[in-house]
C-alpha cells in the first residue's frame, strides 16, 4: 500500500518526513487531504455551474475553457504554502485573483496575453497529472479481497486464534487504502518544483505588470464606467504598492496530502469571496456576462483574506477521526474478546497507536487556534463565516495575551541557549577540524552556524513544537505500528506474557487446555 503514496522525486528527508506524517498521524493526515479534495470539488462545482444546463461544452477558446482553466490553476496554488508576512494581507488575496480572473491586464515584455498564459500553463500542469491512478485503484482491491477472506476465516465456529488476530491487524491497516487513495486523488507531486517554479513566474509577472504606471493606468480605465470605479482604483494602488513584497517566490513549499502542518491554502478564501460577490447570486450561467463577472471576480471587495478558520473543515477532521478510530476500534474489539479475553500485547498495543494518532491531532489543532496570525484590516464575517460570541473571543484574547507572554519568555531563554551551543559548538569545532586550511574551515563552519542561528530567530511556537514536539512523536508512532506488524507476522506476541491477558489491573488468565484454538471451555484463571 505505501508504494502506491504520491511521493516526490529526488527528495529523501520530505519523503522520509512524509512517511511519518502519513503513519504516525493518520487522522491529521486524512483530515487535511479530505478539506484539499473538499476545496476541488468547490472549485468543480463552481465550474460547471459557469455553463448553462443541458448544452454542450464550449470549445478550447470560449470563455468557459478560460475560466475552466483559473479554476484549474487555483487547486493547483492551493497546494503550496505562502510568504507568511505577505499571506496575512488582503492585497496578497487581491493579487491572486487578478492572476486568476482578470483578462484586461496586459503583461509586460510579452506577446501573450494573461488569458493565453494562463492557458499555457494549465496545459502544463494537466500534462503532469498522473496517468496511472486507475491501476492504483484496482490493485487495492486485493487488500479488500484478502480482508474478505480473512473475516470469513476467522468467523468460523471453531477456529485458530491467530486468524482472528490476523483479522485484526487486517482492520488495524483498514484507514491506510483510503489515505492512499485519497492522496492519489489530491494532486500528483511529481513535478512539484516545476509547478512551484511556473506558478511564481505568472505571480512575478503580474507584479512587475502592475508596478509599470502605463499598463496600470490602462487596467484601470477597463472598469471606470462602473459605479464602483474608485473603489477599485483605489484597490489596484494598494495592490500594486504590495506587489514588490509579494512577488519573488510567493510560493514557497508544497504542502498537498497533508505533508505540512497547519496549511490552509489559498483557495477556500479566494472561493468565498467570488461566490460572496457575484457566483452566489447569478446561480446558474453565471458567465453569461463574461465582462461583468470577471470584474467581480477580479476587483469585488476581498472578506477576511488568507487569515480565518471556516467551521465546516470540522466535517473533514469529523470524517478522518471517524475513518481511522473506526478501523483501530474494529481492531482493538476483536484481540481484546478473542481468547485470553482481556487487555494484552495485541489489544493493548492498538490502543496505544490510536490514543497517540487523536492526541496529535488534538494538540495540532490546539496549536493551530493559538498562534494564528492576525492581518491588521480584518472585517466583519460574512454568513460563509462563523463567527465567535463575546464570551469565546474574550477567551481567545486572554489566551493569545499569555501565550505572547509565555512566547516572549521562551525566546529570551532559547537565545540564553543558541549562544551557549554556539560557542560550545565553535569550540569542539577548533579541536575537531584538520589543520589543513583550519581557517578557512572555521570561518565556513561559523558562517553556517550564523545562518542557522538567524533562522532560529524567526522560529516561533508552532516551529518548535513541530521539532520537538510533534515529529518526534509521530516518528515514534511510526515506530509502533511497525513492530506490532512485525510482532504479529514473526510470532513475537506468541509468549507467556502475551498469551495471557496481563495489562489488567485485576490480573490476567491462561486457558492451559487449549490456548490456540477456540472452544467451548472454562478456562483456569489466575490471579
Amino acid at each position: 500500500m505505501l508504494l502506491q503514496a504520491p511521493f516526490e522525486s529526488n527528495a529523501f528527508r520530505r519523503t522520509v518526513l512524509a512517511l511519518t506524517r502519513w503513519i504516525g498521524s493518520p487522522i491529521a493526515s486524512l483530515s487535511y487531504i479530505l478539506w484539499n479534495i473538499a476545496i476541488t470539488g468547490k472549485c468543480a462545482l463552481m465550474v460547471d455551474m459557469a455553463s448553462p444546463c443541458g448544452e454542450n461544452i464550449p470549445g478550447s477558446t470560449s470563455d468557459f475553457a478560460r475560466i475552466r482553466d483559473s479554476f484549474y490553476i487555483l487547486t493547483n496554488i492551493n497546494q503550496y504554502t505562502m510568504k507568511p508576512k505577505e499571506s496575512v494581507r488582503k492585497e496578497a488575496e487581491g493579487l491572486l485573483r487578478i492572476v486568476l480572473f482578470s483578462k484586461d491586464l496586459q503583461l509586460k515584455d510579452t506577446k501573450l496575453s494573461l488569458a493565453q498564459s494562463r492557458e499555457k500553463l494549465a496545459l502544463a500542469l494537466r500534462e503532469g497529472r498522473r496517468r496511472g491512478v486507475v491501476p492504483v485503484f484496482v490493485s487495492t482491491m486485493w487488500f479488500i479481497f484478502s480482508l474478505a477472506i480473512s473475516i470469513q476465516s476467522a468467523f468460523n465456529l471453531v477456529g485458530s486464534n491467530a486468524q482472528a488476530h490476523d483479522l485484526a491487524l487486517g482492520l488495524l491497516m483498514a484507514w491506510m487504502p483510503p489515505l492512499i487513495l485519497c492522496s492519489i486523488v489530491d494532486r500528483n507531486p511529481v513535478a512539484a518544483e516545476d509547478i512551484r517554479r511556473r506558478l511564481n513566474k505568472l505571480v512575478d509577472h503580474v507584479c512587475e505588470s502592475l508596478e509599470d504606471e502605463d499598463i496600470r493606468t490602462a487596467f484601470i480605465r477597463t472598469f471606470e464606467n462602473r459605479p464602483e470605479a474608485r473603489k477599485m482604483e483605489e484597490w489596484v494602488e494598494a495592490i500594486s504598492r504590495q506587489s514588490p513584497y509579494i512577488k519573488r517566490d510567493f510560493f514557497q513549499q508544497f504542502a498537498g496530502q497533508g505533508r505540512v502542518r497547519w496549511h490552509y491554502g489559498a483557495a477556500h478564501a479566494i472561493l468565498c469571496d467570488i461566490e460572496n460577490a457575484y457566483i452566489a447570486e447569478h446561480g446558474r450561467n453565471w458567465l453569461a456576462n463574461e465582462e461583468e463577472a470577471r470584474t467581480n471576480l477580479v476587483l469585488a471587495p476581498v472578506g477576511e483574506g488568507f487569515v480565518w478558520f471556516d467551521f465546516r473543515e470540522l466535517w473533514q477532521i469529523g470524517s478522518g477521526v471517524v475513518i481511522v478510530s473506526s478501523a483501530c476500534l474494529g481492531a482493538f474489539i476483536l484481540s481484546y474478546f478473542t481468547p485470553t479475553v482481556g487487555l494484552g500485547c495485541r489489544s493493548g498495543g492498538y490502543m496505544i497507536f490510536a490514543v497517540t494518532s487523536l492526541t496529535l491531532l488534538i494538540c495540532e489543532m490546539l496549536v493551530w487556534w493559538l498562534t494564528k496570525p492576525v492581518s491588521d484590516n480584518q472585517r466583519s464575517r460574512t454568513w460563509t463565516r462563523l463567527h465567535s460570541n463575546a464570551t469565546f473571543s474574550h477567551l481567545e484574547d486572554g489566551v493569545q495575551d499569555r501565550l505572547r507572554r509565555a512566547n516572549s519568555f521562551f525566546s529570551r531563554m532559547l537565545i540564553g541557549l543558541e549562544k551557549l551551543l554556539m560557542s560550545g559548538a565553535l569550540a569542539t569545532a577548533k579541536h575537531v577540524l584538520p589543520a589543513k586550511n583550519k581557517a578557512e574551515r572555521l570561518v565556513s563552519f561559523k558562517k553556517r552556524l550564523n545562518d542557522q542561528q538567524i533562522a532560529w530567530e524567526d522560529y516561533g511556537i508552532r516551529e518548535w513544537t513541530e521539532i520537538f514536539f510533534f515529529r518526534p512523536l509521530e516518528l515514534i508512532n511510526t515506530v509502533w505500528l511497525i513492530y506490532i506488524v512485525l510482532a504479529q507476522t514473526v510470532g513475537a506476541f506468541v509468549n507467556c506474557n502475551c498469551q495471557t491477558s496481563r495489562w489488567s489491573s485485576s490480573g490476567g488468565y491462561m486457558d492451559l487446555a487449549q490456548w490456540d484454538f477456540t472452544q467451548v471451555s472454562d478456562p483456569l484463571v489466575f490471579d
